[in-house]
């Protein structure tokens, strides 16, 4: 069980008195021992802790009811060896050890030095310092910082599962160790040019209105990646997971490359495509290209399932590919190429679209096919199959 430190003014000799009184009087309780870590993971304070636990209760009987302490220890907390070596001890004794070692593989988001927690904005912060730098360690599954600023300190940790959002804060530290979070989220940022991220495997990570991304930015291991107003030109190329799910919103400057091909969703609306040279798309149960410009000449969507171009500029498209029982929306479309072959597309959604530019359209056989509000169509129409 984690136990998060909730102590603002109780310093570690403080508390070192507290308990010490405690073992003399013998009212070390189970609550007492899990109030203390509430209140701290000094390496003194825990050792007095432990030992007075450990030497008072020799017996199994007399010993399981400090079971949840004795695994709390180590939950997401560092303790030296010498506690470490009496709290296995202890497992033993409780037949927890197996357990117990489980728990201490996780990464220890409090140090030994711990006891107090400091204000930072609007979050409570475990803080450290090193040498003459300041280190901060985030105890919350949910940390959302906004207007804060970061000057100072040199790094940042947060617990295993956090979800993590940056609103509009300063200074950020250059190495950013994200790897224990499953979501990031950051709102007009600017990074500086010596900024590395780390991610973790699966995560979430939304830019929005960032700029100067790191040029070395890796999120081949992010499950969902969301770009939302961000310049992305400085980026040589981005490679992203088998299967994630990928947005662009409103981007006007990619890298020359830009492969898509392992994506299982991609939402570009409202993006601009102009400086990208090579577009690669391939198996997606979803394409969302609405409102997008500037697409290449030949508009390859042959593998995927859902594809929305409503609202597209195709002045540049002289061929578009559509795959086997495709769904496809074209509304409000201008400038559509002289042939539009919809044979292998199940249904279309062709309302409120200009097909002046159109001779002639091919259907499939049984498709669904929605003509509302459309104008211009060609005059040679075959909509028998």
């Amino acid at each position: 069980m984690f136990v998060a430190i909730d102590n603002i003014d109780k310093s570690a000799i403080y508390l070192d008195g507290v308990i010490k009184k405690a073992r003399e009087t013998g009212e070390i309780t189970p609550e007492f021992a899990m109030d203390i870590l509430s209140k701290t993971n000094h390496r003194s304070n825990i050792k007095t802790l432990v030992k007075a636990i450990k030497d008072r209760f020799v017996s199994k009987e007399n010993l399981l009811p400090y079971k949840e302490f004795i695994l709390s220890c180590v939950d997401e907390r560092e303790v030296s060896d010498e506690v470490l070596a009496c709290l296995q001890e202890m497992a033993d004794i409780c037949g927890v050890r197996e357990e117990f070692d489980e728990i201490d593989k996780k990464y220890k988001i409090y140090r030994q030095d711990a006891c107090k927690q400091s204000e930072f904005g609007s979050e409570l912060a475990i803080v450290s310092m090193i040498r003459d730098d300041m280190e901060l360690s985030f105890c919350g599954t949910n940390v959302n910082f906004s207007l804060d600023d970061f000057q100072g300190v040199k790094k940042i940790n947060f617990r295993d599962g956090a979800e993590v959002s940056f609103w509009h804060v300063r200074n950020l530290p250059d190495d950013l160790d994200l790897s224990k979070c499953d979501k990031v989220v950051w709102q007009s940022y600017t990074f500086s040019d010596d900024t590395t991220l780390k991610f973790k495997d699966g995560a979430i990570v939304y830019f929005d209105d960032v700029n100067n991304l790191p040029e070395n930015l890796d999120v081949s291991m992010c499950s969902d990646v969301i770009f939302d107003d961000c310049d992305l030109d400085k980026l040589e190329e981005l490679k992203f997971k088998d299967g994630a799910e990928v947005s662009f919103n409103h981007v006007s400057k990619f890298p020359k490359t830009l492969d898509l091909s392992m994506c299982s969703g991609v939402d570009m609306r409202g993006s601009d495509l102009k400086n990208v040279a090579e577009l690669k798309f391939g198996k997606s149960e979803s394409m969302i290209l609405e409102n997008t410009k500037n697409l290449p000449e030949v508009l390859d969507l042959s593998e995927c399932l859902s594809v929305d171009l409503t609202g597209a500029e195709l002045d540049n498209v002289k061929e578009i590919k559509f795959g086997e029982g495709a769904r496809v929306i074209l509304k409000r479309i201008k400038n559509m190429p002289e042939v539009l072959d919809l044979s292998m597309c199940d249904y279309v959604d062709l309302s409120n679209t200009d097909l002046s530019n159109v001779k002639e359209i091919k259907f499939k056989e049984g498709a669904e096919v929605d003509f509302s509000f459309a104008k211009n169509l060609p005059e040679n129409l075959d909509v028998s199959m």
